[in-house]
C-alpha cells in the first residue's frame, strides 16, 4: 500500500540534520585543534620536535580558510551555502581528519603520522564533495573546485612537513577518492534517473533550500513526476438575500505533500480564490493525489465557478441525522436535490480515504440526489496509519453507512432554512499545527434545531479532541461534526502536527465557541444549488508513484553500504598500483 511506504518516509525524518550556527561549529573547530596542541605540548610534543603546530597550520587553518571561501565559491554557479551549512561541513571534515590522522598515529607511532594524514586528506575530499553534492548543487562538477578547498590546504600543509613524497601519495589518494565518490552518486541515482528522469540529490537540494528558505524548486520536480487526473469537486452554494453567499466545497485532491510547495495550502488558496464564505473541507484522497504545484488549483476554481452558471436553486432542506455503520460515524443533511456526508471513526485512528471510496459512494447516492458531497472530517489522530484502501473492511464500513444515510435523508420532511457563517483567525502558528484560515463555522437551522458544521485548518485532530468539543458545545449546540482541511502547511518534516497536540483544548476552544455563537448571529433565510464538476487535466504526483519512489528508495538504501564498500576497496587497489608504478 502507498501510504506503508509514507509512514517508512515518515520514519527518516529523524535523519533530518538541525544545523548548528556557524559560530558554534567552528568554534568547536578552534578549541580541538588548540587543545591537541596544547596535549602534544604537554607530551614534549607528541608530534616530534621538527613538525611543531601541526594541529593549528594542518587542521585548523585549512577548515578556517574553507569555512570562508566555500559560500562563494558555490555562489559563481548561482546556489547558496549558508554560514551554518559551511560550518558544519567543515567540522565534520574536520573531525574525519583528525580521527583517521590520530588514531593510527597513537597506536603505532609516529612513522605512519604521514600516511595517516594523507588518508584523512583523501576521506576529507570524498566527505565534502558528497555533502556538497547534497546540500548544495547535485552538479558534481560544479563542487569539485569548493570541496577541494579543505583538502588541497591540508595537502599542501602536510606537504610543508613531509616532502614531495607525500605530496604524491595524498594527492593520488585524493584523485582516486573523488573518483570514488563520483562513481558512487553514479550509481546510487541511476536508479531513480532510469525510472523517474529525476537526481535523488536534486531533489535534497531542493528539499534543503526548501527548508532553508522556503523555495519552491521541489514542484519541478513535482512536475516531472506527475500525471494528469479527472477528479470530481462538489460544491454546495448558499445564497442570501441580505447577507454575502456561502460556499461549501469538497475537493477529492490532497493538501500536500508539505509546507509551502505542491499544493499543501490547497484550502487557503481556494478560499481566498471562491471568496470570504468559503468553507474547504477534506474530500476523499491521498498523497497520490497531491497537486504538484499552486497553479493546478486554480483549475479547481475555474471549475467551481463554471458549475454555479447551471446550477439550480432551492429554497429547502432536512433535517441532520448521524447514523453509525461498523466503526464509522456518518452525519447526512439534505440541501435541496443534494447531500452532504461527513465520515468520521471517531476515536478510532483514521487517514486519508482513497479517492475510490469517495467516488463509488457519490456515484451510489445518485439513485437518491442529484450531488453527493463526501466530506472525510480527517478528525483523530495519535499516530501515523496507512490511509483506507478500497475493497478493505473500513472501506465498506463507509459505503454501507453513507447508503443507509442517503436512503433515510431521501424519506425526509423538508422546509425551508437559514444559514450562517463566521471565520475567526486563531493566535497559533503553523508550527502549533494551526493553518491560515483559522476556524470557520457554518450554522443551519430549521425551525428551532440548529447544525454545526466546525471546519479547523489543520492536519488532522489529535485523538478525543474532536469529541470532547462535541461535549463542551453540547449545551448551545446539540448535533455538530468537527472537521480540519488537511492541509499540509503545518508540516515540514514530519506529518505528525494534528491540532490538539502542541496547543492543548482549553486555550483554543473559546474561539470555537466564539465562532458558532457568531455564525448563529449570522445566520440568514437562504437557498441552495449544488453541483459536481469534474475536474480535468490536473497534474498530481500520480497514481501509486509514492509508492514507487518510496520502493526505490527502500532498495537504494540497501545498496549503499555494499557499493561504498566495493569503490572503497577499488580505490584502496589503485591507489598502491599507482603509488608503487610513480614509485
Amino acid at each position: 500500500m502507498t501510504d506503508d511506504f509514507d509512514l517508512k518516509l515518515e520514519s527518516l525524518s529523524r535523519f533530518i540534520i538541525k544545523t548548528p550556527s556557524s559560530a558554534k561549529s567552528i568554534g568547536i573547530v578552534i578549541f580541538s585543534a588548540l587543545f591537541i596542541e596544547f596535549v602534544a605540548w604537554l607530551g614534549q610534543s607528541m608530534f616530534g620536535d621538527k613538525i611543531s603546530f601541526f594541529s593549528v597550520s594542518s587542521f585548523l587553518i585549512p577548515a578556517i580558510i574553507a569555512f570562508v571561501l566555500t559560500p562563494p565559491a558555490i555562489g559563481i554557479f548561482h546556489k547558496k551555502l549558508s554560514n551554518e551549512w559551511s560550518g558544519l561541513i567543515v567540522l565534520i571534515s574536520f573531525l574525519v581528519s583528525v580521527i583517521i590522522t590520530l588514531n593510527p598515529f597513537l597506536i603505532l607511532g609516529d612513522i605512519y603520522l604521514p600516511s595517516s594524514f594523507a588518508i584523512s586528506i583523501a576521506a576529507m575530499q570524498a566527505v565534502r564533495l558528497l555533502l556538497l553534492s547534497t546540500v548544495a548543487d547535485y552538479h558534481i562538477s560544479r563542487m569539485l573546485i569548493p570541496a577541494s578547498i579543505q583538502s588541497f590546504c591540508a595537502l599542501f600543509c602536510g606537504t610543508y612537513y613531509f616532502g614531495k613524497p607525500f605530496f604524491i601519495f595524498a594527492l593520488i589518494l585524493t584523485v582516486f577518492s573523488t573518483i570514488g565518490v563520483i562513481g558512487f552518486i553514479l550509481i546510487i541515482e541511476y536508479p531513480m534517473k532510469k525510472s523517474f528522469g529525476i537526481s535523488p540529490l536534486g531533489v535534497t537540494n531542493a528539499f534543503l533550500a526548501h527548508l532553508a528558505e522556503g523555495s519552491k524548486k521541489l514542484n519541478e520536480y513535482f512536475r516531472e513526476i506527475g500525471e494528469e487526473v479527472c477528479i470530481p469537486n462538489s460544491t454546495l452554494f448558499f445564497s442570501r438575500k441580505c447577507g454575502s453567499d456561502i460556499i461549501f466545497t469538497a475537493p477529492n485532491l490532497h493538501p500536500g505533500p508539505m509546507g509551502e510547495v505542491g499544493g499543501s495550502n490547497l484550502p487557503k488558496i481556494l478560499h481566498d480564490t471562491l471568496g470570504e464564505g468559503t468553507l474547504v473541507s477534506h474530500g476523499c484522497s491521498t498523497h497520490d493525489y497531491n497537486p504538484v504545484e499552486e497553479s493546478e488549483i486554480s483549475k479547481i476554481s475555474e471549475s467551481i465557478l463554471l458549475s454555479k452558471n447551471s446550477a439550480v436553486f432551492f429554497k429547502d432542506a432536512t433535517h441532520s441525522i448521524r447514523m453509525k455503520f461498523g466503526s464509522v460515524i456518518m452525519t447526512g443533511q439534505a440541501f435541496g436535490d443534494s447531500a452532504l456526508l461527513i465520515g468520521t471513526r471517531s476515536p478510532l485512528v483514521t487517514e486519508d480515504l482513497d479517492p475510490a471510496i469517495g467516488i463509488a459512494i457519490m456515484e451510489s447516492g445518485k439513485k437518491y440526489f442529484k450531488s453527493v458531497l463526501m466530506v472525510d472530517a480527517h478528525n483523530c489522530m495519535t499516530t501515523l496509519c496507512p490511509a483506507v484502501s478500497p475493497c478493505s473492511q473500513i472501506a465498506l464500513e463507509y459505503y454501507r453507512a453513507s447508503e443507509i444515510v442517503l436512503e433515510r435523508l431521501s424519506r425526509l420532511d423538508r422546509d425551508q432554512f437559514n444559514v450562517g457563517y463566521s471565520r475567526i483567525s486563531l493566535p497559533f502558528g503553523r508550527e502549533k499545527g494551526f493553518g491560515d484560515l483559522g476556524v470557520q463555522v457554518m450554522m443551519v437551522s430549521i425551525g428551532e434545531e440548529w447544525t454545526g458544521y466546525i471546519l479547523l485548518d489543520g492536519n488532522n485532530m489529535l485523538t478525543g479532541v474532536r469529541d470532547e468539543i462535541q461535549k463542551r458545545l453540547g449545551i448551545i449546540l446539540p448535533m455538530c461534526e468537527v472537521m480540519t482541511t488537511d492541509t499540509h502547511v503545518v508540516n515540514l518534516t514530519s506529518g505528525k502536527n494534528q491540532i490538539g497536540a502542541a496547543v492543548p483544548l482549553d486555550l483554543f476552544y473559546p474561539y470555537i465557541e466564539e465562532a458558532v455563537i457568531a455564525a448563529k448571529n449570522d445566520a440568514l433565510p437562504s437557498e441552495v444549488a449544488a453541483t459536481t464538476a469534474w475536474c480535468n487535466g490536473i497534474v498530481v504526483f500520480g497514481s501509486q508513484r509514492i509508492s514507487q519512489i518510496a520502493a526505490t528508495v527502500t532498495a537504494l538504501a540497501g545498496l549503499v553500504i555494499p557499493v561504498a564498500a566495493v569503490i572503497l576497496i577499488l580505490i584502496g587497489i589503485a591507489t598502491a598500483v599507482a603509488f608503487q608504478f610513480l614509485s
